[in-house]
């Protein structure tokens, strides 16, 4: 996608802005909980951008319109692969087990549940991948028992019951 008005050095700039974004900022903190303020502020950046490249040429608009995308793009392509690169091989849960997808983004659980039945979900990864399940970029899941079910509390095992009995003795006050 070159064009006579940006060059190829510009695009992986671009690309380079994308990947200190993610080294110097967010890789830092809880992001995630402003994602619509971050997706805002981006697309607002975008358009003053395009507004003014447009404004200082506008008999280039075509020409613009493609470079403004071209930037918008390597620059995504530049954050979202450090994020990925991030997550699956250099984050400290990358030794926990779980399906890759689930390391790289929460969504990917968010859409096996799409149909309300979370519990079935969880229930497929355990047995796959054992009592620590990665389920999120940040996030693991930890199975408490098996779904062994117990006739009466001394059926249980003692570590569980003495859990069961403690949570339950601090509701009482």
């Amino acid at each position: 996608m070159d064009s006579p008005v940006l060059p190829r050095s510009a695009q992986a700039v671009a690309f380079g802005i994308g990947v200190l974004v993610h080294l110097g900022l967010f890789i830092r903190g809880e992001w995630h909980l402003q994602a619509s303020s971050i997706f805002g502020s981006h697309l607002a950046l975008l358009i003053v951008l395009w507004l003014g490249r447009s404004l200082s040429d506008p008999t280039q608009l075509y020409t613009i319109q493609w470079d403004i995308l071209s930037l918008s793009l390597m620059y995504l392509l530049g954050l979202l692969g450090s994020i990925s690169i991030y997550r699956l091989f250099f984050h400290r849960l990358r030794s926990f087990p779980g399906p890759r997808l689930a390391a790289l983004t929460k969504l990917w659980h968010a859409y096996q549940c799409r149909d309300s039945r979370n519990h079935r979900v969880l229930d497929s990864l355990y047995p796959k991948y054992g009592t620590f399940v990665r389920t999120g970029g940040f996030q693991i899941l930890h199975m408490l028992y098996t779904s062994t079910t117990y006739q009466t509390d001394t059926d249980m095992p003692s570590t569980i019951r003495s859990r069961r009995t403690h949570h339950l003795s601090s509701r009482s006050h």
